[in-house]
């Protein structure tokens, strides 16, 4: 049992003592690697991004990142990022926890995150998105469907000077994605 999932199990039992339930969207590595793919690292948190509003479970988790030493353990911020349209019909449960059920994004929708997250943290030097679309192993189309995420659902609050560079930029960086993916 990983990390996360012992944090899981160990939030799962408090909720059932409790009587309460929880139900989390995942994505990032944690997800990857729920859908059967190892990423190869350890990944350091959970990546929700189903709105949590029940302030005993907020509590609740947070008082487990204490008691195991890593407060950042369940990220609350992921709610805010764009998500691709209708990922929710594409979600696949996963839970064999009773009082949490735990759902993934589609590998499609991963793989859009993914190349949505390295053109935003590239820059930056950080390299482990790149890893994990490599381990998602993306197909020239499947590249081409996030590109096309990024252009119509990333940049819809851009205004249009800043929404044209953008789909410049977006489209340079889609040439670079071709290369790597060959199928």
């Amino acid at each position: 049992m990983n990390h996360l999932d012992q944090k899981l199990k160990f939030l799962n039992d408090k909720l059932e003592q409790l009587n309460r339930t929880i139900e989390i969207h995942l994505i990032g590595a944690h997800a990857i690697e729920l859908h059967g793919i190892s990423i190869g690292r350890r990944t350091e948190d959970i990546d929700n991004i189903k709105i949590v509003t029940d302030d005993i479970i907020i509590n609740l988790i947070h008082e487990i990142g204490e008691k195991f030493g890593e407060p950042e353990w369940f990220d609350f911020a992921a709610d805010s990022i764009t998500l691709p349209s209708g990922y929710k019909s594409r979600l696949k449960e996963v839970s064999g926890l009773k009082n949490i059920t735990i759902k993934l994004v589609s590998i499609q929708d991963l793989i859009c995150l993914k190349v949505n997250a390295y053109y935003l943290r590239r820059e930056q030097g950080i390299e482990r998105d790149l890893e994990d679309l490599i381990k998602l192993a993306p197909t020239k189309e499947d590249i081409s469907k996030a590109i096309g995420f990024m252009k119509t659902e990333c940049a819809i609050d851009l205004t249009s000077k800043f929404q044209d560079n953008y789909i410049k930029e977006v489209s340079d960086y889609e040439k670079e994605l071709q290369k790597l993916f060959k199928k």
